[in-house]
């Protein structure tokens, strides 16, 4: 009987162990999971910033945008005052690669929680962000540009933000290489005196 006890007792230890064993797991499964989704908004926050950076009308432009969703395609209609030409100040071509700096800098923290495909998904989406603003933003430096120039890279990067947070809510379903090929923009003038 004194036996019966000893393994009942030992069993019921080890289930205990292994019970506690799990729940810690779990514990640490839900604190990386909090981690992982308080590095994704930091990322996406960046983004949102570096977004806003690109308006170089200082809102004169009064670029309003509007999204629709089709499987794999995110399109935004940006409409937008033309307002003509705009020269880069050095100030705002500053402020616009620092928050592209910045957002290149936050998605580093998400190499520690995510997976090689997934980090590999994010870095290509900053590669094409980077490309866009580098090709249409900073090329010919100091010459001004059509609002529309600027009015398309900011929709784009929109529309890229918001592709990349639907990426993030179901990974399988988002088969592209980067979030920017998921974004198709489309822009429309709105009149100058309303």
């Amino acid at each position: 009987m004194a036996i019966a006890v000893g393994i009942a007792t030992a069993m019921t230890s080890v289930f205990a162990t292994l019970y506690a064993g799990q729940q810690a797991e779990l514990g640490r499964q839900a604190l990386s999971a909090s981690e992982r989704n308080a590095a994704f908004v930091k990322h996406v926050e960046a983004m949102s910033a570096y977004c806003d950076a690109l308006d170089f009308s200082n809102g004169r432009a009064e670029m309003n945008w509007t999204f629709s969703r089709q499987p794999l395609l995110y399109t935004v209609l940006a409409y937008y005052k033309d307002i003509g030409t705009q020269h880069q100040t050095d100030a705002v071509l500053t402020t616009a690669r620092a928050k592209l700096h910045e957002l290149d800098a936050s998605a580093i923290s998400l190499h520690i929680w995510l997976d090689l495909p997934s980090v590999d998904f994010i870095e290509r989406t900053l590669h094409e962000l980077k490309g866009d603003f580098f090709r249409s933003i900073t090329k010919n430096d100091g010459r001004a540009k059509p609002a529309r120039v600027y009015v398309m890279a900011r929709a784009k990067c929109l529309g890229t933000r918001e592709v990349l947070i639907a990426w993030y809510r179901n990974m399988t379903f988002w088969p592209l290489e980067s979030a920017a090929q998921g974004v198709k923009v489309r822009l429309a003038t709105l009149p100058l005196f309303r």
